[in-house]
C-alpha cells in the first residue's frame, strides 16, 4: 500500500504512515552505527525469530524523534559568576570575547546589568550578595549559602563545560570547590589577593585549573606556589580613550578653565555611606583654601549623597570624572588604578567597620593597600586609612597635587607612568577568552582519547603517501572533529574559515599538529584557495570541508575541487560514523562522538579532476557520490 510501512519483525502492530524524506544530514545521523552489543543481540533475536520487543527499534530508525533530538542537543555551556559591579563589567567583556570565538555558546551567570546587556542569561542578581568587610559580610552569610547550594545542584544537573569565576573570593573559592567536585574545569579571573592575606591560603585554589591574574607581580607569586597562573593584563587598559579635560568638564557642566578636584568614594552603597561625609568635608577645606576650585564626585545610582552643596555628583561613567580632574581623593582598590591610567594624582583612603579593620590589619602582609603603590613597589600616592582618614589629612594631602608644577605632583606622575607600563597591553578579556578556549580544547582532547577507530580504505591514502604525492582530503563539516583527531600529528594543512567559529577550530587544529590557511569560499576566498594551492604545490596534504564554512550542509561547493584541479592533485573523500554522539544546534549539526564511542572511518579511492569547466563539474559530481558512499548515505 502506498504511503504505508510495516515492521516485518513486529507482530500485531498497526501500519503507520511512512516518514517524510529526510535531508542528507538527517540521513547520515540516522545511519550512525548502533552499539556493537546491540547489533549482536539483534542478530541473535533474528535467528530465534523473536520479536524486537517494545523497547528496541530497527537498524537506522529512531523510536521517537523528539527524544532523539533531546539527546543530541549538546551545546557548549559556560557558567560565569560575578558578585559585584566591577566584576560584572569585567565578566561582560569576557562574555563578548567568548561569543566572538564560539558562536552558539550558551552562557549563564550570577551577575548584573552589564552581563545581561552582553546577552548572558543571569540566573541570580549580584545586588543581593555584594558586600565588603568582615562584619558587613555576616548579614549576607545565609543568602550566600542558599546560593551556593543552588549552584552545587546546578553544576551536578546541567554539567557546564566550564566555570569562569570573576573576583569575589569569599564566595568563589567555595564555588570553585563545588565545580571541581562535579568534574567541571574552573577558570578564575582576577585572583584573590592572597599575596596580601597570607601565602598559606593559596592551597584554597587547588580546585582551580587556570588562574588569570591582572597584576604583574601576581603571576610569579602564584606560580611559585604551584598554581597555573597567567598574567593577562589589566582590563582597565581596554577602556575607551577618555575625552580631553575641557570636553569632560563641559560634559559635566563644569567650567573648562577652572581647576577641578575629583572625589571617588566607591561604587558600593556601604562604601559611599562610610566615605561621603569625610570626602565632602575634605572638599570643603580644599575649596576654602582654593576659592577657584570646583569639585565633582563619581557617584553611583544606588547610593545616597546627602548635602552635596557645591559638589556636582555625576551618577554615570566615572571615566568622565577622571578625565575632568586635576587631582583626586580616591578610596583604595581598583579606583587608584583608574586614576593612574587617567594620569590623575591622588591621595588614597579607606574606612571599614572598626572590627573589620582590627582583623584586616592583623592579617594583611603588605606595606600598602593602594594598588598603585603595590604595582610600583613603593609609595607613589600617600595613604590615609581608618583613623588617619580625616578631612584635614585628606585636604592637606591633595592640595599640593592640584598644582601641576609642584614637586610632589611631578614625582607622583612619574610613578603613575611606571604603573601604566606595568599593567600590560590592552586585550585582557580576549586573553581570558583564549584561556577558556584552551580549557575547552583540553576537554576535547580528553574526550577524543577515549574514542575507538575502525578504518577501511586507508590503503588509498597510504599509496599516495608512499608516492610522496600531495592530495586533498574532503569531508563534511559536521564530521571534522573525529577526523581531526584521527589525523593529528600528520602535518596536514587545513582550510579554516575567517568566520568567528573558524578561530576555535584553528586553535584545536594547531594543538593537534595541523597547519592552517585562513579563508573560504565566502570570506577571504581567493586568498584561502591560493594558500591551499601553494601548500599542495609544496607537497602538503590539505583537508577541506566542501560544504563549509556556513553551508548548505552536505552540499559540495566548487572551491576544494578547483584547488585540486589547479594543483593537479587527486581528491580522497573521507567519512566518519559514530556509534553514539551529540549533535550541536549549528548549521551543520556538528557531530561530537560520546566517550568510548566506536567511530568507523572510510576512505574512498582517489578522484582525478579533469581540465576545464566540464572537468570541474564532473569532479564535483564524483566527490558528492564518494562522500555519500563513505558516509553510508548512497
Amino acid at each position: 500500500m502506498a504511503g504505508v510501512r510495516r515492521h516485518p519483525h513486529r507482530r500485531n502492530r498497526r501500519a503507520h504512515p511512512a516518514r517524510r524524506a529526510r535531508g542528507g544530514a538527517a540521513t547520515a545521523r540516522a545511519r550512525e552505527f548502533p552499539p556493537r552489543g546491540a547489533r549482536r543481540r539483534r542478530r541473535r533475536r533474528d535467528r530465534r525469530g523473536g520479536s524486537a520487543g517494545p523497547g528496541s527499534r530497527l537498524p537506522g530508525r529512531r523510536r521517537d524523534q523528539r527524544l532523539a533530538a533531546g539527546r543530541r542537543a549538546a551545546v557548549t555551556r559556560i557558567y560565569i559568576s560575578a558578585g559585584e559591579p566591577s566584576a560584572d563589567a569585567h565578566a561582560a567583556a569576557v562574555a563578548n570575547a567568548l561569543r566572538r570565538r564560539l558562536p552558539g555558546l550558551e552562557l549563564e551567570a550570577l551577575g548584573g546589568p552589564l552581563l545581561e546587556r552582553a546577552g548572558v542569561r543571569v540566573l541570580d542578581r549580584m545586588e543581593a550578595y555584594s558586600v565588603v568587610g568582615f562584619v558587613e559580610a555576616i548579614a549576607k552569610i545565609p543568602a550566600h549559602y542558599r546560593l551556593l547550594n543552588r549552584i552545587k545542584k546546578s553544576f551536578q544537573e546541567k554539567r557546564y563545560d566550564l566555570v569562569i569565576l570573576v573576583d569575589y573570593p569569599g564566595y568563589h573559592l567555595r564555588a570553585a570547590a563545588a565545580a571541581a567536585a562535579a568534574g567541571i574545569p574552573v577558570l578564575y579571573y582576577i585572583a584573590p589577593q592572597m599575596w596580601a592575606w597570607g601565602p598559606k591560603r593559596v592551597r584554597k585554589l587547588a580546585p582551580v585549573n587556570r588562574l588569570a591574574v591582572i597584576l604583574p607581580f601576581e603571576e610569579a607569586f602564584f606560580r611559585e606556589r604551584g598554581v597555573a597562573a597567567t598574567f593577562v593584563g589589566h582590563p582597565l587598559k581596554d577602556r575607551p580613550a577618555p575625552p580631553s579635560r575641557a570636553e569632560a568638564r563641559r560634559a559635566l557642566g563644569l567650567d573648562p578653565q577652572r581647576p577641578t578636584l575629583g572625589l571617588f568614594p566607591g561604587s558600593r552603597r556601604q562604601e559611599v555611606k562610610r566615605h561621603w561625609a569625610i570626602f565632602r568635608a575634605a572638599a570643603a577645606r580644599v575649596a576654602a583654601a582654593r576659592p577657584d576650585m570646583q569639585v565633582v564626585a563619581a557617584g553611583t545610582s544606588d547610593a545616597e549623597y546627602p548635602e552635596p552643596g557645591a559638589i556636582r555628583v555625576h551618577q554615570g561613567d566615572p571615566l568622565l570624572v577622571f578625565a575632568a580632574s586635576d587631582a583626586g581623593i580616591c578610596k583604595s582598590g581598583t579606583t587608584t588604578l583608574e586614576a593612574a591610567i587617567a594620569d590623575v594624582p591622588m591621595v588614597i583612603t579607606y574606612r571599614v567597620h572598626p572590627i573589620s579593620s582590627y582583623i584586616a590589619f592583623r592579617l594583611v602582609q603588605v606595606p600598602w593597600v593602594g594598588l598603585v603603590n603595590l604595582v610600583a613597589g613603593y609609595e607613589v600616592a600617600p595613604e590615609f586609612l581608618q583613623r588617619r582618614a580625616t578631612a584635614e589629612s585628606l585636604a592637606d594631602g591633595v592640595l599640593p597635587l592640584l598644582d601641576a608644577a609642584d614637586p610632589a605632583t611631578r614625582r607622583q606622575r612619574e610613578g603613575l607612568r611606571l604603573v601604566r607600563d606595568r599593567l600590560g597591553a590592552p586585550g585582557a578579556a580576549d586573553r581570558v577568552a583564549e584561556l577558556a578556549a584552551r580549557a575547552g580544547s583540553a576537554l576535547i582532547r580528553a574526550l577524543a582519547a577515549t574514542w575507538r577507530y575502525r578504518v577501511s580504505g586507508y590503503e588509498h591514502v597510504r599509496a599516495l603517501r608512499d608516492l610522496r604525492r600531495p592530495f586533498v582530503f574532503v569531508l563534511w563539516h559536521s564530521r571534522i572533529l573525529p577526523l581531526l583527531y584521527r589525523h593529528r600529528g600528520e602535518d596536514v594543512v587545513m582550510l579554516i574559515s575567517r568566520h568567528r567559529d573558524g578561530g576555535y577550530l584553528a586553535d584545536v587544529g594547531a594543538r593537534w599538529g595541523y597547519r592552517s590557511v585562513r579563508g573560504s569560499t565566502q570570506r577571504g576566498g581567493e586568498a584561502g584557495l591560493l594558500g591551499v594551492v601553494r601548500a599542495l604545490e609544496g607537497g602538503a596534504v590539505v583537508a577541506i570541508t566542501p560544504d563549509g564554512p556556513r553551508g548548505p550542509a552536505e552540499r559540495v561547493q566548487p572551491g576544494a575541487i578547483a584547488a585540486a584541479q589547479h594543483a593537479g592533485v587527486p581528491i580522497i573523500a573521507v567519512g566518519a560514523r559514530s556509534t553514539s554522539a551529540w549533535y550541536l544546534r549549528s548549521w551543520d549539526r556538528m557531530c561530537i562522538p560520546k566517550p568510548f564511542a566506536a567511530i568507523e572511518v572510510r576512505y574512498a579511492p582517489p578522484i582525478e579532476i579533469g581540465a576545464g569547466k566540464d572537468g570541474l563539474r564532473r569532479g564535483m559530481d564524483a566527490v558528492a557520490r564518494c562522500l555519500q558512499v563513505v558516509m553510508g548515505t548512497s
